[in-house]
């Protein structure tokens, strides 16, 4: 059904970036500072550190407790503090203000008292757990397009981290590029980017850079941008088995390809997405890009997404560019439950309100299962752009189940766009028990199902809603299809002028026929039943009426 107001964006939550008069007004030309420069001009040493700015021991039960700005950068700084967070336990009550000012898209300062510190990541604190309770870390800046693994945390596999919030971000740098830190093999929850730019050449995001395990409960409004490949709202890559829970991104991600809305693609293993929202706007350069995930590339494992929502447009600016509102490419095994789609996705050739392109035969995939249960579509997007299998003994099959559409276009099918089977591959599409409603205020004017299917087809149980059904049924259901492949039950479409039934018996259906008002024809066998159907010509025909 169409959202509710728990699905809509957080409007109390807002981007500090300055509007665009303040951007274009002229400013004092700022000093910029490095790390180090920050210890000198504040006088953070050994001696100056007191229990206003640090108390406790790191321990689990007695765990390092952050007071100030000045008692992190300490902690951070193990070449002067003497120390290692490796394994501590630390607690944040304070905000942390790295710099005052804002920043715009080219990292140019806005306000504050015009010195800008670039930020050095941590280079310790493997095994750490960090709850930063709530509190905000201002002015993260790095502008360095020379180097990688940029964040808060560096290349370091820390454990635990929750509770934090950035906001006046700036990064820029190579590859691997995000707010929080590149490698969690622990758990990233309630985590938030409110405000910035975060720009690499490629793999950049939000939080996590390179991999993590579980992502709970994560936000990010910044843009985030790559000029080459692998970019996403929350995160790059998770582990085998690995969740990502309750996120949302509300931030425009830019980049050429393995583009996604909370996460970019990933070639191997068990990944979980459950929960999480979209609203930005997802732009690919070349394709492979998602509302949800850019792309699912695997012979092994299989991607659960489940329960997520898309509302933010997606952009693909070739042909075939494999663009959908929730998965752009699903190759190997996949499952979509409960999902929706809002948007409008939009590419030169084919899209996907759900999925773009559903394939065995590349990237060394020999056999598939797409299965997509009780999902929602409401756009001028079939649900899925194409789906093929294309070489000797690979075998696809492709499940739609439960699913109801609201298909805005007039042109285009509302299931399928593309289904393909050739070379002796062996595809075989099932489409059971859905709804499809043609909402196109001009009429509709395609096949419904699938334009151009060469392949298995499964139809059973199916409700279509339209305006201005033409009186060839079987075109209007199927274009380019051998009879002998096509496997039809219990179809009904209901239109302003015509009502058509389509099966081999009514026992899923009760109709009653006595109205005079609802003309049908009957599928039967190789032919169509033309004409209006009474109990009497039902009867002639061998049909026995049974009530449900």
């Amino acid at each position: 059904p169409p959202p509710n107001s728990l699905d809509s964006p957080k409007t109390e939550e807002k981007n500090d970036i300055c509007d665009e008069d303040d951007q274009n007004q002229t400013w004092t030309t700022p000093t910029f500072k490095t790390y180090d420069d920050y210890f000198a001009d504040f006088n953070i040493t050994k001696e100056t550190i007191t229990e206003a700015d640090l108390t406790g021991k790191g321990t689990e039960d007695d765990p390092y407790i952050v007071h100030s700005t000045k008692g992190f950068l300490y902690i951070s700084n193990n070449s002067l503090s003497g120390f290692s967070l490796f394994g501590k336990h630390v607690q944040l009550v304070c905000d942390i203000i790295l710099n005052e000012e804002n920043f715009d898209k080219d990292g140019n300062p806005i306000g504050g008292d015009g010195v800008v510190y670039e930020w050095k990541p941590i280079a310790h604190g493997g095994n750490s757990h960090i709850d930063f309770k709530n509190n905000t870390i201002y002015g993260l800046y790095f502008n360095d397009e020379e180097k990688e693994n940029v964040a808060l945390f560096g290349n370091v596999q820390i454990q635990d981290v929750s509770n934090l919030n950035f906001r006046n971000v700036f990064l820029k740098a190579k590859k691997k590029v995000s707010a929080l830190c590149a490698i969690s093999k622990g758990t990233i929850k309630n985590c938030h980017l409110l405000s910035g730019y975060v720009y690499a050449e490629s793999m950049a995001s939000s939080l996590i850079s390179d991999y993590g395990n579980i992502i709970d409960s994560c936000t990010n409004y910044a843009t985030i941008q790559t000029s080459q490949n692998t970019v996403s709202g929350i995160a790059i890559g998770i582990a085998n088995n690995g969740k990502m829970i309750n996120c949302k991104n509300y931030g425009d991600i830019y980049g050429y390809a393995w583009v996604g809305g909370i996460f970019p693609s990933t070639f191997g293993g068990t990944k979980n997405f459950i929960n999480c929202i979209n609203y930005g706007k997802i732009v690919s350069q070349d394709g492979r890009a998602g509302g949800i995930v850019g792309a699912y590339i695997a012979s092994s494992g299989t991607c659960y997404i489940q329960g997520c929502k898309n509302f933010g447009e997606v952009f693909g600016e070739i042909a075939y560019s494999s663009v959908a509102g929730i998965i752009g490419i699903a190759y190997g095994f996949v499952q979509l439950s409960d999902c929706a789609n809002y948007a409008n996705i939009h590419s030169k050739e084919i899209t996907g309100a759900l999925v773009s392109n559903i394939s065995v035969g590349s990237d060394n995939v020999k056999e598939g299962r797409v299965d997509i249960i009780n999902c929602y579509n409401f756009s001028n997007n079939p649900l899925i752009g194409q789906t093929s299998a294309v070489q000797m003994n690979y075998e696809l099959i492709v499940n739609i189940k439960n699913v109801e559409t609201d298909y805005t276009g007039n042109k285009g099918p509302a299931i399928v766009c593309y289904a393909k089977q050739s070379n002796s591959g062996i595809l075989n599409l099932s489409v059971e028990n859905c709804k499809v409603n043609l909402l196109s205020k001009g009429g509709f004017i395609d096949s419904v199902i699938v334009r151009q299917m060469t392949g298995h087809i499964y139809l059973k149980n199916i409700l279509i809603n339209g305006k201005n059904i033409g009186e060839d049924f079987k075109q209007f259901l199927i274009n380019s299809q051998k009879e002998d492949f096509c496997h039809i039950t219990n179809i009904i479409a209901i239109s302003e002028n015509n009502c058509f039934y389509d099966g081999n018996d009514f026992s899923d259906y009760y109709i009653d026929f006595k109205t005079g008002k609802i003309g049908l024809k009957v599928m039967r066998s190789k032919g169509f039943y033309q004409g209006k159907v009474t109990e009497e010509t039902l009867t002639n025909k061998g049909y026995i009426k049974k009530e449900v």
